[in-house]
């Protein structure tokens, strides 16, 4: 009776500590809820006092302590969760993760005691504009949803802000110049992609208007201007598996090319490339980057509309290299049209290929945007390659690349082009037949 009455008052004493810690501690580390609003940015108003639990070891006994507890550390942007004292060692925990021992794993328990420490102690620790993340500050400062979400390319940062957060953009452009890591300048897209050339406005929310950038991707160096050409790292992935589907000495077309990601790499794997973009900046920028990456005798490049570049360019030179026994692959990347590009093929061919019976037949990568609930998008697909080629295909390929948007993806057809295809009269040979006629 006494003993179970002993034990009872040791757990409600050990209840009530807990509680009475859990009041003196700081359960969430967060920037002062007076920034909430703020549309000019006030760094000092960063500033507030956590209490957060920690203990303090001997310098001796600091290498244990610390293996015990290095998940349960407080983390965050310069500041040091593990500090010297005289001739000790001070560890400050994460309150959001421990309150007091018992949140910490039974192992590490046994460790800390091994180094003397039983108990958890409470500590004020002064934080700043410096130690919080920008997600942190934003959050803070916007609530939800935040501005979460920008691409880096080069030094720039690049954004893309819903019109809501417009009397927020100057504030959200210097925290992510602040914090970024090695960013000069932050960018905000103003439109979207509607021109010929595939570009946008950007307006310079902080840092230096300096739009020349330099990047790597995939072991390749590229050079730009961001603000006159379209390039998006968020492709990376898919330029890296297009090469991978490239042998030595094939031949690749790239109808819309940019500056170079899908045309450079296969270059330097020996393979023939034949690179082309309306865009003269975007021309300018892709002979540029062949002579950067030393691929000069790989590329030729061209300066024309794509469905010119399909009839003449490739209508031209195809027959002599599917004779040769090249594997020909046909890359074109501007997924809101591309498709409509398709019907160049028709009749494309200038003669036949002496060897039709056994040559390898061009392949064709496509790009495209799908919405995300579409069922079937495998049929879906081959109904667009058929339509716009006018000719059964045998099967269509398709791949996810990437979701662009909320019910929007950006996927990838893959399809082997019919020589009957390639052969057939064009619409505008058979409107050339019909006026010859009818001059008869």
């Amino acid at each position: 009776m006494f003993r179970s009455h002993l034990h009872h008052m040791v757990r409600s004493f050990l209840a009530s500590s807990k509680a009475g810690m859990t009041n003196l501690v700081t359960t969430n580390v967060c920037p002062p809820a007076a920034v909430k609003g703020m549309t000019q940015l006030d760094r000092e108003a960063f500033r507030t006092v956590v209490k957060v639990p920690y203990f303090e070891v001997s310098v001796e006994r600091s290498s244990s302590a610390l293996s015990a507890v290095r998940n349960y550390l407080l983390k965050l942007p310069h500041f040091k969760p593990v500090q010297d004292a005289d001739g000790s060692k001070i560890f400050v925990l994460n309150p959001a993760m421990v309150q007091d021992m018992e949140d910490i794993s039974e192992n590490s328990r046994k460790t800390l005691e091994g180094c003397g420490v039983r108990s958890l102690g409470v500590r004020e620790v002064p934080l700043c504009y410096d130690n919080w993340t920008p997600d942190a500050v934003l959050r803070a400062v916007l609530g939800q949803p935040d501005a979460a979400g920008f691409s880096v390319v080069g030094h720039i940062l690049h954004l893309n802000l819903k019109s809501h957060l417009e009397p927020f953009k100057h504030l959200i452009g210097q925290v992510y110049l602040d914090k970024v890591k090695n960013v000069t300048c932050v960018m905000n897209k103003v439109n979207t992609i509607e021109n010929e050339y595939r570009t946008f406005h950007m307006e310079l929310l902080a840092g230096e208007a300096k739009t020349q950038v330099s990047v790597k991707e995939n072991e390749v160096r590229f050079e730009f201007d961001f603000a006159k050409v379209y390039w998006n790292p968020r492709l990376s992935t898919e330029h890296s598996r297009m090469v991978s589907l490239l042998g030595r000495d094939d031949v690749l077309y790239d109808v819309f090319a940019g500056v170079g990601p899908f045309a450079i790499p296969p270059a330097r794997r020996k393979c023939t490339v034949l690179a082309n973009d309306l865009n003269p900046e975007s021309y300018k920028w892709l002979n540029h980057n062949v002579a950067l990456n030393k691929v000069s005798q790989q590329v030729s490049t061209f300066n024309m509309d794509g469905r010119e570049f399909i009839q003449t360019v490739f209508g031209s030179r195809a027959p002599e290299q599917l004779e040769q026994g090249k594997r020909i692959h046909v890359v074109m990347n501007l997924p809101a049209i591309a498709t409509e590009f398709l019907d160049a093929f028709v009749g494309v061919l200038e003669r036949e290929p002496v060897t039709s019976s056994t040559i390898h037949l061009p392949i064709i990568h496509c790009y495209y945007f799908e919405k995300q609930d579409e069922e079937a998008k495998s049929s879906r697909a081959l109904g667009l390659v058929q339509k716009a080629l006018g000719k059964d295909v045998v099967s269509v390929d398709t791949k996810f690349v990437r979701s662009v948007a909320p019910n929007k993806d950006m996927m990838r057809v893959t399809f082997e082009l019919p020589l009957t295809v390639m052969l057939s009269c064009s619409p505008a040979k058979r409107c050339k037949l019909e006026d010859v006629a009818v001059s008869q």
